[in-house]
């Protein structure tokens, strides 16, 4: 006997039809009248009154209905359901109005997935084990979405990942398991690259933010995987679509005034689709760095210019280096920070720039054994005039 509330839940993140609240009541005076209505012969008292079995499943029924009468999602017969679960101790009340009122969303089933135009059983496989660890769940809308997510990255996924490679691979790693990390630094530079990603309302400040929170998801190393970095851009792509979303839920009184809003919001896939067409597919750099020995280092004006400066690099090679074998990484970070040359430089409306991840990420290309650093001799040939080809 009492009055019982439950709160309606979902699966869905951000859901403005969670959180309201449903009650059922059943007082004495209501148990009574249905036991007094379900005698079959009337009359007498309610202290007299007798019921035979057929009438008590009368009595439960009239008691069910009553109590879950303002329970609207709930039928007559669930009502009767729930109130024979909470007779006989199998269900709370809670238990009863959450079972109806839940709100399901299905979740989408990647692993049955068939390759996309151009894409290989092994690049297939790399994206079902990538697609499985995104973390994607607090995002708004969760999993309403999430086909339609997968379905867009899934074709984008070769160049993503190619991408991904070309800002992380500022890492010296004595195994194989290089350019597999990006770092903030590295995704400072992503951000930047990527033209029109940084806006008036969302700064990086706020893109550092989520950087922490999709590393904080998994990990918690301050270094983002590929799974990692591909959740950020989902997230960044909500987010810098709908830059006053989070005070929004944050402020919101109740779900009754996020509703009110919900039909400003740039949704997923839309707000993500836009963000990769515009700003990051075009504009960010691609795992290419070794096509550099083979293209650009060959052309006859840059190995000109480096002839022409070979005396004065190889005495600041041998000055730098110490008198150790090779130049190490630190060193060389060391050198180009002391000759001020880290920063945006802008002359005459023309911008260059040159990052510590740039500069790291050039040496480790540049370097047969980037753990031992660079010999002499590998910086030799770097600078070395090539022969023609036969």
């Amino acid at each position: 006997m009492g009055t019982f509330s439950s709160t309606v839940k979902s699966d869905v993140v951000g859901d403005t039809r969670a959180g309201e609240v449903h009650q059922c009541r059943l007082s004495v005076p209501q148990a009574k009248a249905a036991f007094m209505a379900s005698q079959s012969g009337g009359g007498g008292s309610p202290e007299d009154a007798l019921l035979d079995f057929d009438e008590l499943l009368e009595a439960v029924a009239r008691c069910g209905v009553d109590k879950y009468r303002a329970v609207k999602p709930m039928s007559a017969a669930q009502g009767v359901s729930g109130f024979v679960a909470n007779l006989v101790g199998e269900k709370s009340e809670d238990q009863v109005i959450s079972e109806i009122t839940y709100i399901h969303a299905a979740r989408f089933d990647a692993s049955k997935v068939s390759a996309v135009a151009g894409q290989s059983e092994e690049e297939l496989a790399e994206w079902r084990r990538v697609w499985g660890v995104l973390a994607l769940e607090g995002i708004h809308g969760f999993p309403l979405w999430e086909k339609e997510v997968h379905d867009l990255l899934q074709p984008k996924f070769g160049e993503l990942r190619s991408i991904f490679k070309a800002y992380a691979c500022g890492t010296i790693s004595a195994d194989a398991g290089a350019n597999d990390e990006m770092d903030m630094e590295e995704f400072n530079d992503f951000a930047i690259e990527c033209t029109g990603l940084i806006t008036k309302d969302y700064g990086f400040n706020v893109m550092a933010n989520q950087f922490a929170k999709s590393d904080g998801l998994s990990s918690k190393d301050k270094v983002l995987d590929l799974a990692e970095f591909i959740a950020l851009l989902v997230r960044i792509s909500f987010y810098r679509a709908n830059p006053s979303f989070g005070l929004l839920a944050k402020d919101a009184q109740s779900a009754a005034k996020l509703a009110e809003h919900a039909v400003e919001l740039v949704t997923l896939p839309g707000c993500l689709e836009a963000m990769l067409l515009q700003h990051v597919l075009p504009h960010a750099r691609r795992d290419n760095l070794h096509l550099f020995k083979t293209s650009t280092l060959l052309e006859a004006d840059v190995q000109a210019a480096l002839e022409e400066a070979r005396s004065d690099l190889h005495t600041l090679y041998e000055k730098v280096k110490g008198g150790r074998p090779r130049l190490m990484l630190a060193e060389w970070q060391k050198l180009l920070q002391k000759q001020l040359l880290f920063g945006e430089f802008s002359i005459s409306q023309h911008t260059c720039r040159l990052t510590q991840s740039q500069s790291k990420a050039n040496f480790i290309a540049s370097a047969a054994d980037p753990v031992a650093g660079h010999s002499e001799e590998a910086t030799r040939a770097l600078t070395r005039t090539p022969h023609p080809s036969p």
